[in-house]
């Protein structure tokens, strides 16, 4: 064949190889539809998906950089568990991570197996047995429509920079930052005019400005640094303080003057530097597509407020008030917090009436401590048999029981959880309370767990306080859990 012939049909192969290339179209493809429900207690996002099999709510955590099991969802599944491997920080402080086995880890289109990380104290009543990150979330471009209850896995391949805000032409477009480094969906946004980073974090039951970031853009707290508005707590054993001021927001070509925003005192992660969390508040009012294949958050308005004043009623109040038992005993948790005892109570009822498991625990809890003993004994035996695998509820009760029956009784249902496994807290815990060992053995056991100090102080104290036939139950001077 002569060289110039080969010369041109290299050439028409190349040509056509370059229109192919040119004609191909843009895939977008749902790979997963997963409904969301809210957790008890904060009415954070949680998903259904399985460990070993076994179903497990999942919190979706876009603020996470990694994904966790907790403790007792580890310890209910009979996961083998590796020595300590690190630490998790937050808003609520350290964690201990520990690193678990699983032969199935799986949610929405993700499904893996081998280690996995542990959390040894969420530091919260929630009702979640693991916390899916955003290494395992944003492996697709995924849709968060959370006024809908819904979450959106998508397949994108050859779309460029072809529009994919397919539910609303006018959709807003910021870009993503900081994805070679970390998976979370950072973005910039301007604070009072000044460009500062946020992370959407989905987590977060609202959005919240570190104390440092509003220095930054103008704030000056002075005396008021001493007297916080509230505090709050995440993941994690501690709370801390907030003040409540107002912004001039802005993130791409949405504007909110005079947005009101809780200021935290310290920082989210000693890892990083995000200043913004944009929590479920800013989410309920979107409808938002993290399109990693394009490094851009897409997002429309959806209506009503964006950031929540603090006089306002919580979102979930409407969802209370139809009868969702969950909403039911976030209101009560929402008073409880302001110090409204009456209407508190009055949730807690609604929402035990129900069967609300952490409704129920709380009001065996306060019955306890107000020496109503059969009461909290009622309460605590609902809360158990929907979960009889919860040991704290099972010390609980044996605190009622031994006010209201005596030692014989109490100590025969606590014995069921006396395992001859030694390698998992709280079993020191409850070989104490059967006089199978001594205080200090339960300090040393919870800090080889890296357990809460100020829980393991109010259960020693009731015990001690139950034998030596004080009046009150009340627990130590911090609440536990």
């Amino acid at each position: 064949m002569p060289v110039q012939l080969k010369r041109h049909i290299l050439a028409t192969l190349l040509s056509l190889s370059s229109v192919t290339c040119l004609a191909q179209t843009c895939e977008f493809k749902r790979v997963a539809h997963v409904p969301v429900s809210w957790s008890e207690g904060s009415m954070k996002p949680v998903i259904d998906g399985y460990i070993n099999g076994a179903k497990v709510p999942m919190l979706v955590d876009t603020g996470a950089s990694k994904t966790y099991v907790t403790y007792y969802t580890a310890r209910q599944l009979g996961l083998p568990q590796a020595d300590p491997s690190g630490h998790s920080y937050g808003i609520g402080g350290s964690n201990d991570i520990y690193d678990v086995i699983v032969n199935e880890f799986a949610v929405g289109p993700y499904a893996t197996g081998g280690y996995i990380s542990m959390l040894s104290d969420t530091g919260t009543s929630d009702s979640f047995g693991a916390l899916v990150g955003a290494d395992i979330l944003m492996r697709w471009d995924v849709e968060l429509w959370l006024a809908k209850k819904q979450i959106d896995f998508f397949y994108t391949k050859n779309c460029g920079d072809t529009f994919l805000g397919y539910w609303d032409k006018d959709a807003m477009e910021v870009p993503l930052i900081r994805f070679a480094s970390d998976k979370r969906p950072f973005v910039t946004v301007e604070l009072n005019g000044v460009k500062i980073d946020a992370v959407i974090d989905t987590g977060a039951s609202k959005s919240y400005v570190t104390l440092k970031a509003a220095e930054k853009v103008g704030l000056k707290l002075g005396a008021r640094l001493a007297t916080p508005d509230s505090s709050t707590r995440g993941i994690g054993k501690d709370s801390v303080n907030t003040w409540h001021e107002k912004f001039n927001f802005k993130l791409g070509d949405e504007v909110i003057q005079n947005a009101p925003l809780s200021v935290i005192e310290k920082e989210f992660s000693i890892f990083d530097d995000a200043s913004i969390l944009l929590g479920q508040d800013w989410l309920r009012a979107h409808r938002v597509l993290f399109a990693r294949s394009q490094m851009r958050m897409i997002y429309s308005y959806l209506g009503g407020e964006v950031f929540s004043s603090e006089d306002a009623l919580p979102w979930y109040a409407k969802d209370a008030e139809a009868g969702a038992a969950d909403a039911q005993f976030a209101m009560a948790q929402y008073y409880g917090q302001r110090k409204n005892t009456s209407a508190s109570e009055e949730w807690l009822k609604k929402a035990a009436a129900q069967g609300n498991f952490s409704a129920l625990v709380l009001l065996g809890r306060s019955s306890l401590a107000a020496a109503k003993y059969e009461d909290a004994e009622k309460y605590l035996q609902a809360g158990l048999k929907q979960q009889p695998n919860n040991t704290y509820v099972a010390l609980w009760l044996y605190l009622a029981q031994y006010r209201s029956q005596g030692e014989t009784s109490a100590a025969a249902n606590l014995a069921k959880y006396d395992s001859s496994d030694e390698a998992y807290w709280p079993l020191a815990l409850i070989r104490f309370y059967l006089g199978r060992g001594s205080a200090d053995a339960v300090r040393a056991d919870a800090k080889k767990f890296g357990q809460n100090t100020c829980m393991v102080e109010s259960f020693i104290h009731q015990w001690q306080s139950a034998h030596t036939k004080e009046a009150s139950s009340a627990p130590w001077s911090c609440q536990p859990g």
